[in-house]
C-alpha cells in the first residue's frame, strides 16, 4: 500500500505508465488463475489515490498557468498535434533515443521469435507497453517532450522491460554475442552520462536551494 503511493505521488507521466503496468498486471493475473489478486488490486488502488493527489495538486496548475498560459486556452486537438510535432522533432534530432528504442524493438522481434516461452515473457512486454505509454503522453503535457528529463522514467520501465525478455540463460551464441555487445556498449554510455548527470543534478540543487532562499525571504 505504501509503495502504490509513493509511486503515484511520483511523476505525472510515470506514475501514470506504471499504473498501466499494474492494470495490465491485474488483468494477467485474472486471466491466468480466474480471479483478481486482493495484493495487486489493493496496491493499484493505493496508487490511483496517489496519483489523484499529485495531478490534482495546485502547485501544477499554478506553474502551467503561469509558464503556459496561451497552452491552456487551446483545444485538445491543437495541443496533441503540436506537442507530437514536438516530440518527433526532439526524438528525430538525439541520436541516442533513436539507438535505444532500435535495440528495445530488436529485444522485442527476438524475444517474440525466440523466447516466447520465457515465464517472464508477458511480464517484459506490460512494462514495455508502460514505458512506451508514459514517453507518449508527453505529447499531451504544456512542456517537457522536447527535453531529455522526463524521459528517464519510461526510460526505467523499458530498460525493466528489456531485461525480462531476455532469459537468464541464452543457448544461441550469435544472440549472446549481440546481447552481450549491447549491454556492455549501453554501460560504457551510461557511465557517461553519469557524471553529466551528476554535475547537472548538483546544479540544478544549488538552483532549488537559491530559489527556496529567495522565498523564505520574501515570505
Amino acid at each position: 500500500i505504501a509503495l502504490g503511493f509513493c509511486a503515484g505521488l511520483g511523476n505525472e507521466n510515470t506514475s501514470g505508465g506504471i499504473l498501466l503496468i499494474c492494470i495490465l498486471f491485474l488483468i494477467k493475473f485474472h486471466i491466468q488463475n480466474k480471479k483478481i489478486s486482493p495484493k495487486l488490486l489493493i496496491g493499484t488502488l493505493s496508487l490511483i489515490v496517489g496519483y489523484v493527489i499529485l495531478m490534482l495538486s495546485p502547485g501544477s496548475r499554478k506553474r502551467v498557468e503561469l509558464n503556459d498560459y496561451v497552452y491552456l486556452h487551446q483545444n485538445l486537438f491543437k495541443r496533441l498535434i503540436e506537442g507530437l510535432g514536438k516530440q518527433a522533432t526532439y526524438l528525430n534530432m538525439e541520436f541516442w533515443p533513436i539507438v535505444f528504442l532500435a535495440f528495445t524493438i530488436s529485444v522485442i522481434v527476438v524475444s517474440v521469435i525466440f523466447w516466447k516461452k520465457n515465464p517472464l515473457f508477458w511480464d517484459g512486454l506490460i512494462f514495455i507497453a508502460g514505458g512506451i505509454a508514459s514517453g507518449i503522453v508527453l505529447i499531451a503535457s504544456p512542456e517537457g517532450m522536447d527535453v531529455g528529463r522526463p524521459y528517464f522514467g519510461p526510460t526505467i520501465l523499458l530498460l525493466i522491460g528489456i531485461m525480462l525478455l531476455i532469459p537468464l540463460k541464452i543457448n544461441d551464441e550469435y544472440i549472446k554475442a549481440f546481447y552481450i555487445s549491447g549491454i556492455l556498449i549501453f554501460t560504457l554510455i551510461c557511465s557517461f552520462n553519469l557524471i553529466i548527470g551528476i554535475q547537472n543534478a548538483r546544479s540544478f540543487n544549488n538552483q532549488l536551494s537559491m530559489r527556496y532562499s529567495h522565498i523564505k525571504r520574501s515570505k
